[in-house]
């Protein structure tokens, strides 16, 4: 094992210097790439017949989303192999101190622990749906994949050059405020409560409670502050600015949407969103104390130098910088090492 954490390592001891410009531009750039791509792709895309497509006894919302779910799970698969640490250590994580663009797309797909996948996995499958079967594939693809990208532009732009950065919770996010936008009066109900005679609680609100958990995340203390807030805050308005710029600017979704769902339909949409809020900081963050369990040890993975926001997890943080990979330090001298080395991390 100890050859595939020698080997996820590129041996550089520090990032190299880049100018402000060189280190964010090529970035802004894909990023920018990425998001008018999916507005094009959007305005020009025209729904296949349903005799034309591939399984049509499968929605096609069920059908993207499946596709989604299914990319993020190969990805989670790929971090068990060791052979691979290096090149997803390079590719599907963003390293701020020295970020390759393509990496703005590919880490929203990529998680390293399965408690953090199968959070946005969740909130995707039960929001992803129906905000698709509303806004359709384009629309849907295009919040998702811009939502994820601007959130990553967002967290490059923002964090030290020590911090790493991977998952789905940007694009997810954006999804989540897309939908909760689009029905941001309708009423919600989360199993049953607030019970009758109150007829819910708003969209709008569920967006508010997102807002207050990810600022309570960011205020939380530094042990347990690991959630890449900026990212999450970048997806969420992103979602809702895209939404907007395509009913209002491209015509591509209804100026009016549908009345509210059936009650079955909102309050599984309602839980999801509150996952989405309650969740997200607190299982990302209380993932980072996985040193302190036998699954760390279990897993044989590389751990992380620095400390990784939007991500729980600890391998190797990229093959093109030591500053951001160490050795295999055990269970037991890990915590000893992060008192050492990590605070200036904050």
């Amino acid at each position: 094992m100890q050859k595939w954490f020698e080997e996820g390592s590129s041996g550089i001891e520090d990032a190299p210097e880049l100018t402000t410009w060189d280190r964010l531009a090529p970035s802004i750039a894909f990023a920018a790439l990425v998001v008018g791509s999916c507005i094009g792709f959007a305005v020009i895309y025209n729904p296949p017949e349903p005799g034309d497509r591939l399984f049509p006894e499968i929605s096609p919302a069920a059908a993207t989303v499946a596709t989604l779910i299914g990319l993020n799970v190969a990805v989670w698969g790929l971090w068990k192999v060791p052979p691979l640490w290096r090149f997803l250590n390079s590719y599907f994580m963003l390293v701020v101190g020295m970020p390759k663009p393509v990496s703005i797309l590919t880490s929203m797909f990529s998680h390293q622990k399965l408690g953090h996948m199968a959070l946005n996995m969740a909130v995707l499958y039960y929001i992803g749906n129906r905000l698709h079967d509303e806004v359709g594939r384009a629309n849907f693809l295009g919040i998702y994949l811009s939502s994820g990208a601007i959130g990553y532009v967002s967290s490059l732009c923002f964090h030290a050059a020590n911090v790493a950065s991977l998952g789905a919770s940007g694009a997810v996010l954006g999804i989540t405020a897309a939908y909760f936008w689009l029905h941001m009066w309708d009423k919600f109900r989360i199993m049953g409560f607030p019970a009758e005679p109150s007829e819910g609680v708003d969209g709008v609100a569920f967006l508010v409670s997102v807002v207050i958990w990810n600022l309570a995340a960011a205020f939380a203390p530094s042990k347990v502050a690991q959630a890449d807030i900026i990212s999450h805050m970048g997806g969420l308005l992103s979602g809702i600015g895209l939404v907007h710029v395509f009913q209002t600017v491209f015509k591509t979704i209804p100026g009016e949407m549908m009345a509210a769902r059936a009650s079955a339909t909102t309050a599984a949409a309602a839980a999801a969103a509150a996952a989405a809020a309650a969740g997200m900081a607190w299982a990302e963050m209380e993932a980072t104390q996985a040193h302190d369990r036998d699954e760390l040890a279990s897993s044989r993975m590389p751990v992380s130098r620095c400390r990784t926001r939007h991500s729980s997890m600890h391998p190797a943080q990229n093959g093109e910088t030591k500053l951001l990979t160490c050795g295999a330090l055990t269970t037991r001298s890990r915590s000893k090492w992060i008192r050492e080395n990590v605070q200036r991390s904050l």
